[in-house]
Order: structure tokens, then sequence, then C-alpha cells
């Protein structure tokens, strides 16, 4: 059985997602409501601002994370990555804003193998708890480096 955490949504990104697909969309009705010259760079339009506000939409509601006894699945729209639990080697809280599938700055950041992947789960003590991690030592990870 899986266990689901939904992505932390931070405000200000919720601002401009939310903000520019209603630009878009009031785009989309003020093209049919006026009346095009040329139908097919209206089409064209159509279709580029339908796929834009479908795929940003498919990111933000489909951000999420699951967990089963054997994998920590991180789900961002049409992505998958699929972590081996006992690949997971380190997990520490961070700040770090390039681009990852969390749709906050208020991360973990995941080490497994050689790799890494930034997330940002709702509930971070209920996921870090699931993933099988002390959540004291991920917090004094962060405190320790905030010291510095």
């Amino acid at each position: 059985m899986r266990v689901r955490f939904e992505s932390k949504v931070d405000t200000w990104l919720k601002t401009i997602i939310w903000v520019s697909q209603i630009i878009q969309i009031a785009i989309l009705i003020f093209l049919f409501i006026d009346e095009p010259e040329n139908e097919i760079a209206v089409v064209i339009t159509v279709l580029i601002l339908l796929v834009s506000i479908l795929f940003v939409f498919w990111i933000y509601f489909g951000t999420f994370y699951e967990v089963d006894r054997e994998y920590l699945y991180v789900i961002s729209g049409p992505i998958t990555w699929r972590i081996k639990l006992t690949e997971i080697n380190e997990i520490r809280e961070t700040n770090d804003v390039l681009s990852s599938p969390a749709l906050s700055s208020d991360r973990l950041k995941i080490k497994f193998g050689r790799k890494s992947i930034m997330i940002s789960p709702e509930n971070k003590e209920a996921f870090v708890e699931a993933l099988g991690f002390d959540l004291d030592k991920v917090m004094r990870r962060k405190q320790n480096k905030s010291r510095r």
C-alpha cells in the first residue's frame, strides 16, 4: 500500500500560476469574441494556449510523493521518479530553488546513490518517518548548517 504526500505550494507560486492561467484563459475568450481575420493563426494560438494551460495545471495538481515498503515515488505531472528506499543515504532540509519536482522553497533534499532530488512534502515530519529516517537528525543537520 502506498502512502501519498501532497506537495507544499508557496503562496507566491500559487499567485503566479493562477494569474498567468487566468490571463491565458482571458486571451482564449477574447479570441472567440473577436472576429478573427486569420482563422488558421487563431486555431494555432488556441492550441498552444490550451496545451500550455493543461501542462501547467497537470504539474500544479499532479505533483505529489508516494511511499511504499520498497520505493519512494516522486510524481510531477508527466514525470515519475522511482527511488529504492534502501538507496536513500541522506535527507536534509534545504531552501534551494533549483528546478525540482517541488512547488515550495521549503524543501527536503534526498540523496540516493550519487544522485539527489529536492521535494516539498506538505507534512515533512510524516514523510521523513514514512521513509524510515530519524526526523531529529534531519532537523539537527539543518540547524548545524545554519550556524556556520
